[in-house]
């Protein structure tokens, strides 16, 4: 099994985060879909909009994979932990690593008493059986619950009342 180094987000880490955020949205078979720079992140960090967790390889210093979170908000239970993202790299999966990312977000949501940690995935991503694994459950198949978006032309339009 690798060694891995996990520690909080610093600015010094967005080089990293930009290049996995990257290499996730081509798994994603979304690779036109980031449009964030190092500096977005950097500022976006320091103003508290995400947070999260990276962890580097301690054989040769490279970035192995990330967690990213936001602080999201329920009105039944209180503030929240969203994963907006867990991103293992390729040759670093099957390592314990991702498991080892969860475990960082879940203890900081014990930490501040945190009633749950949620997060979205494809229907069609492998990682799905590594979250049953874990007990997560699947809010679609449970509760019926979905997710809906509005992108930038409808909130445009639904702004301006023209709806």
């Amino acid at each position: 099994m690798k060694e891995f180094k996990i520690t909080k987000l610093t600015p010094n880490d967005m080089k990293y985060v930009k290049m996995m955020v990257q290499e996730l949205a081509e798994f994603e078979k979304m690779p036109d879909g980031p449009k964030l720079s190092i500096e977005n992140f950097q500022a976006d960090l320091k103003n508290n909009r995400f947070f999260g967790f990276i962890a580097m390889s301690e054989i040769d210093d490279e970035p192995a994979g990330m967690a990213l979170c936001y602080m999201a908000y329920s009105t039944w239970e209180g503030p929240f932990i969203h994963m907006e993202d867990l991103y293992v790299r390729p040759r670093f999966r099957k390592s314990g690593l991702g498991k080892n990312l969860v475990v960082a977000v879940c203890k900081e949501a014990k930490d501040k008493n945190y009633q749950r940690v949620q997060w979205n995935v494809l229907d069609w991503n492998p990682a799905r059986e590594f979250y049953n694994k874990l007990g997560a459950s699947n809010l679609s198949e449970k509760e019926g619950w979905l997710a809906y978006r509005l992108e930038p032309e409808q909130i445009a339009k639904i702004a301006s009342k023209e709806i």
